[in-house]
């Protein structure tokens, strides 16, 4: 039999998150408290799925990364994994500014930014923080080589869809690349997920009517399709991720895994398993990886989507 190999590992370090953006909901199920498993039992995890499923990519995401106090150290103890080639961060950049060297000296590759607006006004709304800090993010991990730098924007209708050719020029103009996200239905307003979406087909047509936009396929097994966008004499790259309206479920070769030790096949699934208590019970020979390819081998299942129905990412 083949062994599945996944070897992108999402680690959520944290619930914890100081924003409170109007369409979150924190990944995975709500229950479990606020437990946070410290560096050495995060680190044995992660070291036992590169040797199981092929682990070599991490990325930290939270709640918010930033939240925890020791994360330099989480970084310095997954790079000294010998199969990890890549540890990076996705973050909201409010307190990024000051840490952003300190992480690059730990081992950190590179961040994805979420920046849901670019008028003050607007992001407060959305988020309840500060534009200028997140600004202020980003230009700190530029100047410390937390690069490529890749900014997340998630489209709402009558919200921010009309800052989608300010984006594009703030990613020229600045040299990041910016990517699209359909809104997912994260939680119980069904309505209200349903007025606010707006599918990557009007997003497309946006960009063709006020840019010149060329095709360049997928990001290898990541979930967004990327394009060269040229307006003004200059040109960017942009990031299309529909999970709604083109589901890459099949083709994802991602796992996640929380800050109290649950794996979990896809982003949205509540299905899981306690990889913790399982290491601590059987320790990593053939029961735990027996429990583990039984618990994978449901990743594959095909994913009924819809829009407004809630949307399996693929972790």
């Amino acid at each position: 039999m083949t062994r599945p190999r996944f070897p992108y590992l999402r680690l959520s370090l944290t619930r914890r998150c100081g924003l409170r953006c109007m369409y979150c909901k924190e990944e995975g199920p709500q229950d479990g408290g606020d437990v946070e498993l410290p560096v050495l039992h995060l680190t044995e995890m992660v070291e036992f799925l590169c040797g199981a499923v092929g682990v070599e990519k991490v990325r930290l995401t939270g709640g918010e990364p930033l939240e925890r106090s020791d994360l330099c150290e989480v970084i310095r103890s997954l790079r000294g994994i010998p199969q990890i080639r890549e540890v990076c961060m996705t973050t909201n950049g409010q307190n990024l500014a000051s840490e952003a060297q300190s992480l690059k000296e730990a081992g950190l590759d590179r961040v994805n930014i979420s920046l849901d607006s670019l008028r003050e006004d607007t992001f407060r709304r959305i988020t309840g923080g500060s534009l200028y800090r997140t600004l202020d993010g980003i230009h700190a991990a530029f100047s410390c080589g937390l690069t490529p730098v890749r900014i997340n924007v998630v489209l709402m209708r009558g919200v921010n869809d009309r800052e989608i050719a300010d984006f594009v020029y703030f990613a020229i103009r600045i040299g990041v690349e910016v990517r699209f996200i359909e809104l997912m239905r994260a939680g119980p307003a069904a309505q209200w997920h349903n007025e606010r979406f707006f599918p990557a087909a009007a997003l497309q047509a946006t960009l063709q009517e006020h840019f010149n936009v060329t095709e360049l396929g997928k990001s290898g097994s990541g979930p967004a399709s990327l394009y060269q966008v040229r307006g003004q004499g200059s040109e960017a790259r942009v990031g299309i991720i529909a999970p709604v309206t083109r589901p890459f479920c099949n083709s994802c070769q991602r796992l996640r895994l929380d800050s109290q030790g649950r794996l979990y096949s896809c982003l949205m699934s509540p299905r899981r398993l306690s990889l913790v208590e399982i290491l601590e019970s059987s320790g990593s020979g053939p029961q735990t990886h027996a429990a583990l390819h039984t618990f994978l081998s449901h990743k594959r299942q095909s994913v009924k989507t819809s829009r407004g129905a809630l949307v399996s990412i693929g972790g």
